[in-house]
């Protein structure tokens, strides 16, 4: 564009490269399958979407025990201008989006269920979504304040625990 040197796009290039490895690797793939790079991210947003749209209704269906009111919230959901515009436009935070509403499944389980498991596995989850984007490590707030909440008392013993 016009205006901009170079060399800052260079940065901006090169900073995307290497704080979204697994976004740039995965598009690269989805595009090779399609035979180019706008079918490939299309492919790769709408898997990221309608993923990222199910765990919701899932998620919304453990809070409100409710199919329909699942259903509606997951519609809401897939429905929302940023989803839609941010989701299935040209962008790579989709897939970060995936992973933290993923770690707060799992963290929601944890509350209801126990076992440490669960926890480590969103935590994984948490570091995987964050090679996509960055969005993602903001469930590591959630899971933080979890384990505050559940174990001030024995921070030690949950840790030997774990």
């Amino acid at each position: 564009p016009a205006g901009i040197p170079e060399h800052t796009l260079d940065v901006v290039t090169v900073h995307r490269i290497l704080m979204t490895p697994l976004s740039v690797g995965s598009l690269y793939i989805f595009s090779e399958i399609s035979g180019s790079l706008i079918g490939g991210w299309l492919v790769w947003d709408a898997l990221f979407f309608f993923g990222s749209s199910v765990v919701m209704y899932l998620l919304l269906r453990r809070f409100f025990e409710s199919d329909i009111v699942a259903f509606i919230g997951g519609l809401f959901f897939a429905g929302n201008y940023a989803m839609v515009t941010s989701g299935l436009g040209m962008f790579v935070d989709i897939a970060a989006w995936s992973f933290y509403l993923l770690a707060l499944y799992l963290v929601h389980h944890y509350l209801l269920v126990g076992g440490y498991r669960h926890l480590v596995v969103a935590a994984i989850i948490v570091s995987v979504g964050g090679l996509f984007k960055e969005n993602a490590y903001t469930a590591l707030a959630a899971i933080g304040i979890i384990l505050l909440f559940r174990e001030w008392r024995t921070p030690i013993r949950f840790l030997f625990h774990a």
